[in-house]
């Protein structure tokens, strides 16, 4: 399997399980209600579809190579 870079906001349709046409995978990570994030090897984020930006209020470009930690839980509420 190879890795592929996501930098777009139609990355999904470069994706897709077999057997599932990958325009209709893209479809389907773009239109469902649930957020989807989608992250590199390091938990950054590479994409998200419109209902996670929706849900937190960020556009993928102020979060996209961002640790989701960063913006979605207050510092107060973080780990230490």
């Amino acid at each position: 399997m190879s890795k592929r870079s996501i930098s777009t906001r139609n990355a999904p349709d470069q994706l897709g399980p077999e057997g599932m046409g990958q325009a209709t995978f893209g479809l389907i990570l773009n239109r469902v209600r649930d957020g989807v994030v989608l992250q590199d090897i390091h938990g950054r984020i590479e994409w998200t579809n419109p209902a996670c930006e929706a849900m937190y209020g960020w556009p993928l470009s102020e979060m996209r190579a961002r640790h989701p930690l960063n913006f979605l839980i207050p510092p107060e509420d973080r780990p230490s």
